[in-house]
């Protein structure tokens, strides 16, 4: 029997099952073989698998470097004193009314923070 008639078998034979394999033709032994699919991993196995510290590390990196350069643009753009500042009516949540703004130079001085 040749290999491709062995393939066209083989996967009319998967097709019945109802399951999808991959069929991979050998090139030196001139046979094919037959590779099942890989289980599927549950989130919690996938979640708890160990990550390189480097792309943590660009993460980090990256991300402190948006929020510097977010504050930054708040302070230079006059931001802080517009949106935080000068508003009459702040909201708050129920209960916690006594929670106010910062003074304007410790508010300034929160976001170089």
């Amino acid at each position: 029997m040749t290999a491709t008639k062995r393939v066209a078998e083989s996967r009319k034979a998967q097709k019945s099952v109802g399951r999808a394999v991959a069929v991979r033709e050998s090139s030196v032994l001139g046979k094919s073989t037959l590779a099942l699919p890989k289980k599927s991993v549950g989130f919690q196995a996938r979640w708890r698998r160990p990550v390189a510290a480097d792309s943590l590390a660009v993460f980090r990196i990256g991300f402190g470097l948006l929020v510097a350069f977010s504050s930054l643009r708040f302070l230079a753009k006059g931001w802080v004193d517009t949106l935080y500042l000068a508003p009459e009516n702040h909201l708050t949540y129920r209960w916690f009314g006594w929670v106010a703004p910062l003074p304007a130079p410790w508010m300034h001085l929160h976001m170089v923070a």
